[in-house]
Formats: C-alpha cells, sequence, structure tokens
C-alpha cells in the first residue's frame, strides 16, 4: 500500500489499465525505480518517500516491446530463409 496525499492508505492502481499493482517487497517506504504492471506488462516509475508517491508516469509499454520482438524474429527467419526464384 501507498499513502495517498491526505496519507490514507491507497492502492497503487497502473496508469495504462488502472488495475492495482502488487508491490514487490523489495519496494520499502523510500524508494525510486521501475515497476511492472502484472495485468498489462506497462513499465512505470515509481518514487515513493515515506510511502507517499511523489512521482509515477509510464517509461515503457509492453506493445512496443512485443512489436520489436516480433519484428527481429521475422527479420531473422527472413534472413535463414533461401531466396526464392
Amino acid at each position: 500500500m501507498v499513502k495517498d496525499k491526505d496519507g490514507n492508505e491507497t492502492e497503487l492502481l497502473c496508469l495504462a489499465c488502472n488495475k492495482p499493482i502488487t508491490l514487490p517487497k523489495y519496494i520499502v517506504e523510500d524508494y525510486k525505480g521501475e515497476v511492472g504492471c502484472q495485468e498489462c506488462g506497462y513499465i512505470l516509475y515509481l518514487k515513493l518517500e515515506d510511502w507517499y508517491v511523489r512521482e509515477y508516469r509510464i517509461i515503457r509499454d509492453n506493445a512496443t516491446e512485443m512489436a520489436a520482438k516480433k519484428t527481429m524474429e521475422e527479420l531473422r527467419k527472413a534472413l535463414q530463409e533461401p531466396e526464392r526464384g
């Protein structure tokens, strides 16, 4: 749980899909770094100070990463296939 601006405990919701994010155990009250959404795969930047959210934004989306992997796989496959004709 994190704290809202009034100091009340609240769930951290994903900025992309609005589902609750379960924070890993290594995230403590003063944390600065990445956190991933277990639902949609987006990577978010999170800065906590005494459990208060000071900064929170999307830094990478899963769709872009998956498209890049697919493109690389297609390229590898094309390079392995003999030329036709």
